[in-house]
């Protein structure tokens, strides 16, 4: 099966000979307890069908149930050639919410924590030509300790959704030859006009590493290297280089051939820019000049895929809409999308927030949880230019008494402190909305719904008091540092019916005419376009979401003003910032 790196589940990784298992699984619904040893279910005990990506919550599974289960099976066969039999063969896994346990012939494979980074095992020894069979048994308890982002622990309610449990992205194998690229790394330093290549090989034995670099298919440079293991580094000087941008984001494709001294070959192919991330003057500063940020909320829920869109395209077609209603990025909220967002983010010029999903409580064994997720998440995302921020916390959803208990306060300085170690490139948000302890950006939420309530709130941001929910902005209510940048990363939320009878919910009341909608838009906006402190925003929100009926557009991407409109009035603000 070919590929491109708009269809293959990790863009940053293109392999040409990999055959996907998305489709119909045998499933079982399993009411007992998820804690006990595992017994492998036989396949007749899999009474259900589903259709894989999706959870068994949502519609296009299949199933539509939102029961609670604490544990669910998978399972389905797979065909090997004698030639993929003969190299290796690698299981890959987009996400699974939460704990996956997997089996391949019967035998226990391996497991992994976290329902939202990717994972993969190398399945040689346990498959043969021929009919294979793959079982999955996934557990998602309802546990406050559980990085859920918005999924709730109980009914749905409010602002929390219904549970996403089990496979919510694509699955997939890889054929490769014995000697192989296991993992790639590939970095773009604008100083040197350099490309680093780190490549950890799947063994040793010799063989040369070759990579080439090109540009809107015009080969630049071309190295080569013995391959060395654990890592063989690669090195690319270019004469000249074009930066990423949002009004121009150029993308270098890397292409890489991993000859082992038998002569097999192993492809692969990736790409990176050219960009830089920084602060000063109270602003955002992407190579050297400033950008104001006019974010929207990205929740990346579907009506019908729930945690899943519909299609990749889908993926493309909420960042065009975001666009063409005059937003330059997102805050992806509480969730780590499906790694094709990114790439799509990337083609396009748009930016992101990539925000960790959120626990709601804060204890050892949640931390080491927050801890290893998270490394995972950022170093599988890495390599995307379009993200400028990894959020850590949102809220303080998971940092109980975060004014006032120093063992939560040096977590999180803590973990602030490595994520920039794992990744300096990038700006780090510590916990957006209020009480910052360790930031290189301020977020402040306010849903005020006049001009003077939400002037209030900005000025007690400025100066690090109290907002009018009661929360320091800053934990030692000092006011923030003046060069970095302050930002209303969540405002708005007006509410409005596509439908009278359309039941929901808002931040305020909710507007009765579209003229009423249009003219708190504005004067929201003209809030925001006056404060001269912010360096940006984060309307609340792109689509409707569940209860929620306060986006700019239905749960089916349906816009429900003119974007042109919308875009007239978000396109404008902030304009003064960027001179």
């Amino acid at each position: 099966m070919s590929a491109h790196r708009s269809t293959f589940p990790e863009p940053l990784a293109v392999r040409q000979h990999y055959r996907l298992l998305d489709g119909t699984w045998r499933f079982h619904l399993h009411g007992e307890d998820a804690l006990r040893p595992t017994r492998i279910l036989a396949h007749e005990e899999l009474q259900h069908a589903i259709t894989v990506p999706y959870c068994y919550q949502s519609s296009l599974s299949g199933l539509g149930d939102d029961g609670y289960y604490p544990a669910v099976w998978y399972s389905r066969s797979f065909e090997v050639t004698r030639n993929e039999a003969a190299g290796r063969v690698r299981l890959n896994f987009g996400a699974v919410d939460y704990r996956a346990v997997v089996f391949v012939n019967g035998t226990w494979v391996g497991e992994h924590l976290g329902g939202h980074s990717s994972f993969h095992f190398d399945i040689t020894r346990l498959v043969h030509p021929g009919e294979n069979e793959l079982k999955v048994k996934a557990i998602d308890l309802l546990d406050r300790g559980q990085p859920r982002g918005k999924q709730s622990w109980q009914a749905p309610y409010s602002c929390w959704y219904r549970g996403c449990t089990g496979i919510w992205q694509s699955v997939w194998l890889e054929f490769v030859p014995r000697q192989a690229i296991d993992t790639v790394r590939v970095d773009a330093d604008v100083a040197d006009r350099r490309i680093d290549i780190r490549v950890k090989p799947t063994e040793a034995g010799g063989g040369r590493l070759r990579s080439r670099v090109s540009l809107r298919g015009v080969e630049l440079d071309v190295r080569e290297a013995p391959v060395s293991y654990p890592e063989t580094r690669i090195t690319h000087r270019l004469d000249s280089v074009e930066l990423w941008r949002p009004s121009a984001p150029t993308l270098y494709d890397v292409s890489l051939e991993l000859i082992s001294r038998d002569g097999s070959i192993d492809h692969l192919s990736s790409y990176t820019a050219f960009r830089t991330v920084g602060v000063a003057d109270g602003m955002l500063i992407l190579n050297d000049e400033p950008v104001y940020q006019r974010f929207v909320l990205d929740q990346g829920f579907w009506p019908h895929g729930h945690y899943t869109a519909p299609s990749g395209e889908a993926l493309k077609t909420d960042i065009d809409l975001a666009m063409a209603m005059g937003f330059n990025g997102c805050r992806k909220h509480v969730k780590a999308e499906d790694a094709r967002f990114y790439y799509w983010a990337d083609a396009l010029g748009y930016l992101v927030w990539s925000e960790f999903p959120s626990p709601y409580e804060l204890d050892p064994q949640v931390q080491y949880r927050v801890f290893s997720e998270l490394s995972e998440i950022v170093s599988q995302h890495r390599g995307h230019p379009s993200v400028v921020a990894w959020t850590l916390y949102n809220e303080s959803w998971g940092l109980p008494h975060l004014d006032t208990d120093l063992a939560s306060r040096q977590w999180l300085a803590d973990l602030s402190a490595h994520v920039r170690a794992l990744d300096p490139t990038r700006l780090v948000v510590d916990n957006d909305g209020w009480e910052h302890v360790d930031s290189d950006m301020f977020g402040l939420h306010s849903y005020a719904s006049d001009r003077p309530a939400l002037e209030a709130d900005l000025r007690a941001a400025r100066e690090g008091g109290l907002l009018s929910g009661g929360r320091p902005f800053m934990v030692d209510e000092s006011p923030p540092a003046p060069d970095k940048p302050l930002l209303l990363t969540e405002f708005g939320g007006i509410g409005f019916r596509t439908a009278p009878d359309q039941k929901g919910w808002s931040y305020d009341d909710i507007p009765t005419s579209a003229e009423d909608f249009k003219r708190r838009f504005r004067e929201l906006f003209a809030t925001v376009d006056e404060d001269d402190h912010l360096a940006g925003f984060v309307y609340t929100q792109l689509t409707d979401v569940e209860s929620e009926i306060n986006g700019l557009a239905t749960p089916d991407r349906v816009p429900k003003f003119d974007p042109r409109w919308v875009a007239s009035v978000v396109g404008g603000t902030g304009k003064r910032r960027e001179r």
